[in-house]
């Protein structure tokens, strides 16, 4: 899943004394926490997993680093929280919008897709950062998906309860399209229609 041609989009650190004095002191730190958690993603997703990946893309050093973070895995947990709440919204706005059952699986896929094709270092952590096992087999990103789909959907005809592995399987499938889409570096409106039509096709 790295992408060594990706073009860098980091920017790094100013340079000893050159920060904008106007800043705050909270402002400077919570501007280079940013930037060690894009430049975190960013390693993650090429596969620089150490704290020299991060350092180096960040222009920062090592004990830049530790001021905020104990170690790699530490900096990737707090890359993924982030990422999971601002998916957790997206989805959950989408939700609040949509008003027929077809318009609201549209809604909610596209706005997942969405979310995690437009930031596709996170994206990766997000899908790939989790060890998979039979208890778990989705990723985080799956499970918001997993989650938002199961809040908007329906009983059944005559109180009956849906199969809830229809929902797993929606989200497994759309979990192998953004994965196949960011490794293409596909477009979201197309990747977007066709995690939709699954979702109709299993849930509607």
């Amino acid at each position: 899943m790295a992408s060594a041609e990706r073009p860098e989009t980091l920017l790094p650190a100013p340079g000893r004394g050159q920060y904008d004095r106007a800043l705050t002191r909270e402002r400077r730190q919570a501007e280079q926490r940013e930037r060690l958690l894009a430049a975190t993603a960013a390693a993650f997703a090429r596969q620089h997993r150490r704290v020299s990946g991060v350092t180096a893309l960040a222009a920062v050093g090592r004990n830049t680093f530790y001021e905020y973070f104990d170690d790699f895995q530490h900096a990737v947990a707090a890359v993924s929280s982030r990422a999971q709440a601002r998916l957790e919204l997206g989805c959950k706005a989408a939700l609040e919008r949509a008003r027929t059952p077809i318009e609201t699986l549209r809604a909610i896929t596209r706005a997942w897709c969405a979310a995690l094709l437009e930031h596709p270092d996170e994206a990766i952590v997000l899908l790939s950062a989790e060890e998979r096992t039979p208890p778990r087999p989705l990723s985080a990103a799956g499970r918001v998906l997993v989650a938002t789909l199961e809040s908007a959907r329906r009983p059944a005809p005559r109180g009956g309860a849906q199969d809830p592995s229809a929902v797993l399987a929606t989200a497994a499938s759309a979990e192998a399209l953004v994965l196949q889409a960011l490794a293409e570096k596909a477009e979201i409106e197309p990747t977007a229609a066709r995690v939709a039509q699954i979702a109709i096709r299993l849930l509607h």
